[in-house]
């Protein structure tokens, strides 16, 4: 992959991001920036050569996230595998939206409430299959973790 494919499937995965951040009002520090220019979030192309038998050497596009002054990545895909690390973005952007959302609205009730279904809208708005995963998600969650403001599970 030359420079400059890279460049351009970068900007392409940029504006795909902005435009899915537009649909459900991602705020913009919750999106991606430049690589290291103050974002949490940014992504890199590049050649990763892998000493696993099953896995192949090649370029792959990696989201990396910045918190708390460690660097992890959260994804690495094929060029074009790109849909799973658009999820991998979109699920922690759209949980800090609804974690935002369930601190001013749920009131006495366990947050979670407000949250899950928050959340599953948001993703469900970029792709239907991704509100579904997170749907299941959350059921698991609840089925061994169970709302604690005294009401039963009603999903």
């Amino acid at each position: 992959m030359t420079p400059d494919q890279q460049s351009k499937l970068l900007a392409t995965l940029h504006s795909e991001i902005c435009r899915m951040g537009a649909l459900i009002g991602a705020p913009a520090d919750e999106l991606l920036f430049d690589e290291r220019a103050g974002g949490r979030y940014w992504l890199s192309v590049e050649y990763v050569d892998l000493a696993y038998e099953d896995d192949e050497n090649g370029y792959y596009v990696i989201l990396w996230y910045e918190a708390d002054g460690a660097t992890c990545s959260l994804a690495e895909v094929k060029p074009e595998q790109t849909e799973y690390l658009l999820y991998e973005l979109f699920e922690g952007v759209t949980f800090r939206m609804a974690q935002r959302r369930a601190t001013e609205e749920a009131r006495g009730q366990d947050a979670r409430r407000v949250q899950f279904p928050a959340q599953e809208e948001m993703l469900r708005t970029l792709n239907p299959e991704w509100g579904e995963r997170k749907a299941r998600d959350h059921s698991y969650i609840l089925r061994h973790s169970p709302f604690r403001d005294g009401t039963a599970v009603s999903r």
